[in-house]
């Protein structure tokens, strides 16, 4: 077994691991959004999404798009959406 594939793999759980993180990977698994639609959504504070939301961004599990003054966040792992799948919910 190639044991730095799995580092990696746990990596990315640790991230996703964070009740807040899945949640905002869940729903921009369904559809892209700023952050102050999240922060709407979730009842979170902006600076507490921004943070969450640079943990994902370097992992690699999303990718924000600016979209004039705003950024437009959306998932891009496909392993993550993969196991958004089989998640309950």
């Amino acid at each position: 077994m190639e044991l730095s594939k799995f580092e990696a793999l746990a990596t990315k759980l640790r991230i996703l691991g964070h009740p807040i993180r899945l949640c905002i990977v869940n729903g921009l698994a369904k559809k892209s959004c700023h952050v102050k639609q999240i922060c709407e959504t979730l009842g979170i504070p902006q600076p507490v999404i921004s943070l969450h939301l640079s943990k994902l961004r370097a992992a690699g599990i999303v990718v924000g798009e600016r979209q004039g003054s705003c950024v437009c966040y959306r998932v891009v792992d496909r392993a993550t959406l993969k196991l958004l799948e089989v998640l309950p919910r």
